[in-house]
Parts: C-alpha cells; sequence; structure tokens
C-alpha cells in the first residue's frame, strides 16, 4: 500500500525504502517482487517472471512483460505475453494500449486502431466509475 502510493506521486527515495522493508519481510512475495521490477531495470525481467510464477492470474506482470518486450524489439515474446494477459484482463484500457502498440508493430494498422479506441473508451469509463478492470 504505502510503496505503491509512493510510487503512483514519485517519491522514489522513499519508495525505495519502504521497498526495502518489504524485500527483507517477504521476498518471495510476488507482489514485492513485481515492485521491484519497478525499480530494478537490470533485474526487471527476473522479477516479473518470478512473480508470474509466483501469481500467473496477475494482469500486471504480464502487461509489464509484454511492453518490455515491445521496447526491445521482441514481438513474438510481446504477442505471447498479451495473449496470456487476454486469458486475465480483456478489460483493461492497458491491455488494448499494449495490444495497439503490437498490432501497429506488425503493421495490422486497422486492428491497431480498434484496440486503441477501446483503449480510451476504457479509460474514459475507469474515469467515470473510478474502477480499474485491470484489477477485477
Amino acid at each position: 500500500g504505502t510503496t505503491i502510493a509512493l510510487f503512483k506521486i514519485q517519491d522514489l527515495k522513499n519508495a525505495l525504502k519502504y521497498m526495502h522493508k518489504a524485500n527483507k519481510a517477504y521476498p518471495n512475495n510476488f507482489k514485492v517482487l513485481y515492485l521491484n521490477s519497478k525499480l530494478a531495470n537490470d533485474k526487471a525481467i527476473v522479477n516479473l517472471k518470478t512473480s508470474i510464477r509466483q501469481n500467473p492470474y496477475y494482469p500486471g506482470g504480464w502487461l509489464d512483460l509484454t511492453k518490455k518486450a515491445l521496447d526491445s524489439g521482441d514481438k513474438e515474446s510481446a504477442e505471447e505475453y498479451i495473449n496470456t494477459a487476454a486469458f486475465i484482463t480483456k478489460n483493461s484500457a492497458r491491455y488494448f494500449y499494449y495490444k495497439s502498440l503490437l498490432n501497429t508493430e506488425k503493421q495490422d494498422y486497422e486492428t491497431a486502431e480498434k484496440d486503441i479506441e477501446r483503449a480510451a473508451e476504457l479509460t474514459k469509463q475507469q474515469a467515470q466509475t473510478g474502477v480499474d478492470n485491470e484489477k477485477i
């Protein structure tokens, strides 16, 4: 809770302090490993994969792996990760956003446009309702 709030307000110094405490108390917790992937870029993919092994139903891990694969130009892995995420969270704005990025990389612009429109709809819906479908 506290660490996530500090991430959101970009207070990384205090976030690191709380992450250090969390690492000591819960070194193998999937959520701690997931949050570590946000801090430690050199170990991000390892932490994400470890987090997913512990809780394969956590959509944030699959979506972050998709983003990392897209950033590195690995379309095959990105497609594998986004397809896995689809089983867990098909109503997430972030899912459709990353899917649109992947479809753009694959030069499937028609599908990418539909995906980004769906991401925009879900973002608007989330703002109106306060419900993040990725967390459901």
